[in-house]
């Protein structure tokens, strides 16, 4: 078993079936790889008058734990938010461990640096 483990943090509803497909790939992906630990949990609607009810402080909250979780080795994240909190939430855990963005586009994908804000890597237009 590889001693890796991988938190995913996105804006995905339990509503909406496109976040299922991705939750089955990563959880295919991390056990082709055998991680150790994968999390990945979908949001209920805004609407339902529940805890796990998606809304940016929420998603902001669970970024900011995977970052400081010493058991959490690397994150992938959807960027819906654009709050300045937001985007200095992602920076502060780019510089703890490696965060990779998801759903950023058909044609894109975003490795952001260990060492600061800026993109390791830009895949797309």
């Amino acid at each position: 078993i590889r001693k890796f483990a991988v938190q995913g943090v996105t804006d995905g509803l339990e509503t909406n079936d496109f976040w299922f497909k991705v939750k089955a790939g990563a959880e295919q992906a991390a056990n082709d790889l055998r991680l150790v630990t994968h999390n990945y949990n979908l949001y209920k609607h805004a609407s339902a008058d529940s805890a796990d009810s998606y809304s940016e402080e929420l998603m902001l909250q669970h970024v900011i734990e995977a970052s400081e979780d010493p058991n959490v080795d690397g994150i992938y994240l959807s960027i819906k938010p654009t709050s300045a909190e937001f985007r200095t939430a992602v920076t502060t855990a780019a510089n703890l461990k490696p965060v990779v963005s998801i759903n950023a586009g058909i044609d894109r994908s975003v490795l952001y640096s260990a060492d600061s804000s800026y993109l390791l890597n830009f895949v797309g237009q």
